[in-house]
């Protein structure tokens, strides 16, 4: 018998993934993380459907991310580039998180559209690993990450165990590994190209694998400006 951690029983990986971003990008203490989650929390809770779909797990959180970022470009306290190589659009974020507005709420999409067809994985894969550090390469200290959705499938079951948003670090070889909130030794902490598979549309029946959803993976830079 194990306690539940901290985490463990709620939804807000998105949340925990861009300031994770941030921790990498700038460093930021503990008591400016605790802000930003604080006023993550306070803007999603002002809008009550979206509060809801949050707490209930009933999205996929792109809409959140985006909304993050745009009210984080807002504030001017960080400085991001942000780009999504498969995003299906390039829709702008109608709620801003850190200035509540009830009826911005209206027009967000608690579900994005896949694209059409869906990027291979040897590009998507080639995309982070052309942007992410190389550990091995101790003087690749640009200050850049990626955000991304995983799915963890188990063998003979159709539907993932796990639908997480995480933070990319850097690449070693065939492995991304990366910066996550998630202590649980049992929880993903790298993502090997061995272990992904191309579509999450069909699953291989005689091993657990791994997915990167194309349209959720952001890269991000910090920039002087």
């Amino acid at each position: 018998m194990r306690a539940y951690h901290q985490g463990q029983l709620d939804f807000f990986c998105a949340v925990y993934a861009i300031i994770n971003a941030l921790t990498l990008c700038y460093g930021i203490r503990l008591e400016d993380a605790r802000k930003l989650l604080e006023q993550s929390l306070a803007g999603i809770s002002s809008h009550s459907g979206l509060w809801l779909a949050t707490l209930r797990n009933q999205s996929d959180f792109h809409w959140l991310v985006r909304a993050l970022l745009k009210a984080l470009e807002g504030q001017g306290s960080f400085f991001l580039r942000a780009s999504w190589p498969f995003a299906p659009d390039a829709f702008e974020p109608t709620v801003n998180l850190f200035v509540p507005n009830p009826r911005e709420a209206d027009g967000v999409r608690l579900y994005h559209s896949p694209p059409e067809p869906e990027p291979d994985l040897k590009t998507v894969w080639q995309t982070l690993c052309d942007w992410l550090p190389d550990e091995r390469n101790h003087e690749d200290v640009r200050p850049r990450t990626a955000v991304l959705r995983f799915f963890r499938f188990l063998p003979r079951l159709d539907e993932p165990i796990v639908r997480h948003w995480s933070t990319a670090r850097h690449r070693r070889g065939g492995v991304i590994s990366l910066f996550d909130a998630t202590p649980d030794k049992s929880a993903v902490h790298e993502l090997p190209l061995a272990n992904l598979m191309p579509s999450a549309r069909h699953v291989p029946d005689d091993k657990a694998y791994l997915y990167i959803e194309p349209a959720s993976v952001c890269l991000l830079e910090r920039r002087r400006w």
